[in-house]
């Protein structure tokens, strides 16, 4: 695989794991209504996809050394399909949240273990490509309300896949 491709499948990867931290947001009135629970359940939804955003960051920094970047970078893609199954096809609270969980520690694996990995791939041109790489992941926050806008025609759940 060249440089080149493997740089946009990074940026797409950043795009998703970026989506998979905020999409819960736009669907908490679907989550109160589907799951009949409260107002701030279903922000516990939300809450405990940026804690596990938060949660491994540290010790993946500490794996870092152990372990190439690309191996935990891979398996934070791993980690994000395992887990946006796992919150769509939820049927109870629990079972969503676990899913929003994990697909928060995939986004914070990947964020720690991505910017090095880009550093080492793209040395003369570090700073254009953590740029490019940055704004891929904003992309993901922008469209996120109309994406799920878009999904709820069909079924909430489409979102999470």
């Amino acid at each position: 695989m060249t440089r080149t491709r493997l740089f946009a499948s990074l940026c797409s990867l950043v795009f998703l794991l970026n989506l998979a931290r905020v999409i819960f947001a736009p669907l908490l009135d679907v989550f109160i209504t589907e799951f009949a629970i409260g107002e701030a359940t279903a922000g516990l939804i939300v809450t405990l996809a940026w804690v596990g955003s938060a949660s491994l960051r540290l010790p993946t920094g500490w794996l870092l050394t152990k372990v190439p970047r690309h191996r935990i970078v891979v398996g934070s893609g791993m980690i994000l399909a395992a887990s946006s199954a796992i919150a769509a096809t939820a049927t109870t609270v629990p079972h969503l949240m676990g899913g929003a969980f994990l697909m928060g520690i995939a986004s914070g694996v990947y964020f720690v273990s991505a910017n090095p990995l880009l550093s080492e791939l793209f040395p003369s041109r570090v700073g254009r490509v953590m740029g490019i790489h940055g704004a891929a992941s904003q992309i993901a926050a922008v469209i996120a309300a109309p994406f799920v806008a878009l999904t709820l025609i069909v079924d909430w759940r489409l979102s999470l896949w």
